[in-house]
């Protein structure tokens, strides 16, 4: 029972200290605090933040639910620009980088007694970059407010006009060869774009029409016309301007045309490494300029700063696959060198590109630029056809595949943009496209279909049956049929779209067998999961599991490979991972030999094989070792001549493909792909089983040796 003791600690005093409390929050500004995140959809909606502060998004602005928050902060905004005044405090609207469909209209509070007489303020938006700031076009003011439209978020803050402009760096003296170009620069403060920071170049004292941006081209010089000319620049606001000092040009005589002695390079880096490619080449006065690609050399893209005969980088993840190559120009040609590709090889980086596949009477390879050539029978060519064709025809729709992979009877290629894109049978949803052209039970895709709405994805695999798909957030995505738990949801439920395998992170690489799956983690590890009845999940069991389980006794592993019900990984067990070789593990079903370790019995446990190698490839009953100098070995089944050595000879051991030396090999059910070595354009060999003109030599007769895919290179 409470007593008049206690009374003084009971209402009153919760009353008083609530009093004070609320005092002490008035006085630190608490009701300017940020209101909480506000979550607008496809539907748009209004968020608010402190001192009145604002965003609108209309309707379709943004394509899935995000969370909106406006803060009163400049933690982490760049420096702004010299000469400017802040007008008021700095927002930061986040998520930084969110991009809008259709603008929204952004709410700005400012102090107008900051705003010299006569002037106006302007409103300044950090850059795509997030590293400068841009004047915001547009801008209107009302009262205390500014107001404009933007389609990205960033830091705003609301400023003075700028003062005067100061040239921190001088347009300086150029020599050059006629008729070559000159360039001509100056550095100056004070904010860009809008027009608040204005430009006149001018030639002996008179200005150049059209030359109003901080750099300046000549057109072509002579000497007689040019070599003496003075260039010097206006630089202005609406505050007032400033001149540079003058830049003399000096010409000389005339110049002969670039020429490539020593083209780039393809190169093979670790994560981390500094890879370095370079160029030799002959030519009055060369200029370089180097450019990347990540679509797969259907487009390029200058590097800022690359003007040197060699252009090196720092190996990262998004890097793997890239392509790079260099223009190198003067006064009188232009040349543009071959393209080298980069290959990153350990750490977190994503599986190297895959561009050649087989299935079971089907080929496929990708083209530089990004289109797909087919050959074969069985509705896999992707022309919108059923027709066979033992000579190569294009996919439909398909123009910057990055990586693709077969199953036995159907393909999934992974797009420039991330997006997973498949066709041919589709009994099982392995598609994916629930929603799409062969959706409600249509059992085949005669031409490409998206995989409901994957994006970001970096690599791709088609089993039996089912379909993965790996995220560059290391997640992996399964869809198709799911009766043996192939898709790792933990149940045996058919998934007509793509959903996510739970408790699986880190992943860089995935691997689909008949009725399995592998998924190889960025620590080096490999997961699997599905049908285990030859111990192809490698946990040392015949158990099926439905959720990932780690396959015993790997680590430092580059890549991996599913086949029918075996499976393949190689190791970087000998320090050679920097260089994209290891040593091949074995593991699974070998009634036929396929694990190459001399008998035919399963194993439920990686086995080790002898040799230094690139690449490993597991068929439908046979598997590929190719070497780290480019010979190929192969083991298994070999009644229709799919491993390559003349005979029809069933082997249990590796056998030397005596006739072709491969930079890359791809493994069908009961045919072989290679890129054969030493070859300018890439062609493309294949061998084996070739009823349905899989081998595209232009019959259907089967080959025990290689013969080459007519028309086909991917290079």
């Amino acid at each position: 029972m409470r007593t008049s003791r206690s009374e003084p600690f009971g209402r009153n005093a919760l009353a008083l200290a609530w009093a004070v409390w609320m005092s002490l929050v008035a006085a630190c500004g608490g009701s300017d605090s940020a209101p909480p995140p506000t979550t607008i959809g496809t539907a748009g909606g209004t968020a608010t933040g402190p001192a009145g502060a604002q965003v609108v998004v209309p309707p379709n602005a943004l394509s899935a639910a995000t969370t909106i928050a406006i803060a009163q902060s400049s933690s982490g905004a760049p420096a702004l620009p010299a000469n400017t005044t802040p007008a008021g405090q700095m927002f930061a609207l986040t998520p930084h980088g969110t991009s809008f469909a259709v603008p929204a209209t952004v709410t700005i509070p400012f102090d107008p007694s900051s705003i010299p007489a006569g002037t106006s303020p302007v409103l300044l938006k950090t850059n795509a970059t997030q590293t400068g700031w841009d004047v915001v076009p547009g801008a209107t003011v009302s009262g205390a407010f500014v107001q404009a439209q933007v389609v990205g978020f960033s830091w705003t803050i609301v400023t003075a006009p700028p003062s005067v402009p100061t040239i921190t760096a001088q347009p300086q003296s150029q020599s050059v060869v006629e008729p070559g170009a000159a360039t001509f620069n100056v550095g100056a403060t004070g904010l860009t774009g809008s027009g608040l920071l204005a430009f006149q170049w001018k030639r002996d004292g008179v200005p150049v029409a059209g030359a109003n941006r901080a750099s300046y081209t000549t057109g072509a010089t002579s000497v007689a016309a040019d070599n003496g000319a003075t260039y010097s620049v206006d630089v202005s606001n609406n505050v007032g301007s400033v001149s540079s000092s003058a830049a003399t040009l000096t010409v000389t005589g005339s110049a002969t045309p670039p020429v490539i002695g020593q083209q780039p390079a393809d190169a093979t880096a670790a994560l981390g490494a500094v890879v370095v490619f370079s160029v030799t080449a002959t030519g009055t006065a060369p200029a370089y300029q180097w450019q990347r690609s990540a679509d797969g050399g259907a487009s390029y893209s200058n590097i800022g700063g690359a003007n040197t005969s060699s252009y090196s980088l720092t190996a990262n993840v998004g890097d793997n696959g890239a392509r790079f190559r260099v223009v190198i120009s003067n006064g009188v040609g232009t040349v543009t060198s071959n393209s080298a590709r980069l290959t990153v090889t350990s750490g977190s980086a994503a599986a190297p590109p895959q561009l050649i596949a087989a299935g079971s009477q089907f080929s496929l390879a990708i083209q530089p630029g990004g289109s797909i050539l087919a050959w074969g029978c069985d509705g896999c060519l992707g022309n919108g056809s059923m027709q066979h064709s033992s000579a190569p025809v294009t996919v439909l729709g398909i123009n910057d595949a990055v990586t693709v992979s077969a199953s036995s009877h159907a393909l999934v290629v992974r797009r420039t943009d991330g997006s997973v894109w498949g066709w041919g049978y589709n009994g099982f949803s392995q598609l994916g496209n629930e929603a799409g052209p062969c959706g409600g039970g249509c059992s085949s895709a005669l031409a490409p279909v998206r995989a409901g709405t994957l994006t970001g994805m970096v690599g791709v695999a088609a089993g039996g049956l089912h379909s993965l798909a790996v995220k560059s957030d290391g997640t992996v995505w399964a869809w198709g049929n799911n009766d043996h738990g192939q898709l790792g949801d933990g149940t045996i439920t058919e998934r007509t779209r793509p959903i996510q395998v739970p408790a699986l992170a880190g992943v860089r690489a995935v691997a689909a067998g008949n009725q399995f799956s592998l998924a190889l983690k960025s620590d080096g590890t490999v997961w699997a999961w599905g049908s285990n009845d030859a111990g192809q999940l490698g946990d040392g069991s015949t158990t099926e599991r439905h959720a990932p389980v780690q396959v015993a006794g790997l680590s430092a592993v580059l890549a991996i490979s599913a086949g029918s019900s075996h499976a393949m990984a190689l190791v970087d067990d000998a320090g050679n991972g920097s260089a994209g070789f290891g040593t091949a593990r074995v593991w699974g079903a070998n009634d036929a030999g396929q694990l190459g370790i001399g008998n035919f019995a399963n194993a439920r446990t990686p086995v080790p094989l002898s040799g230094v190698l690139q690449q490993v490839a597991a068929g439908g009953l046979h598997s590929v070792l190719l070497y780290f100098d480019t010979v190929a070995f192969t083991m298994g089944r070999n009644v229709e001549g799919q491993l390559g050595d003349g005979t029809n000879t069933q082997r249990n051991t590796p056998t030397f493909v005596a006739a072709i030396d491969c930079d890359s090999v791809a493994t069908g059910s009961s045919h072989t792909l290679c890129v054969k070595h030493g070859t300018a354009g890439g062609e493309v060999w294949a061998w084996g089983w070739n009823a349905g003109g899989q081998l595209g030599d232009g019959s259907t007769t089967d080959r025990k040796l290689p013969v080459r895919a007519a028309g086909v290179g991917i290079r």
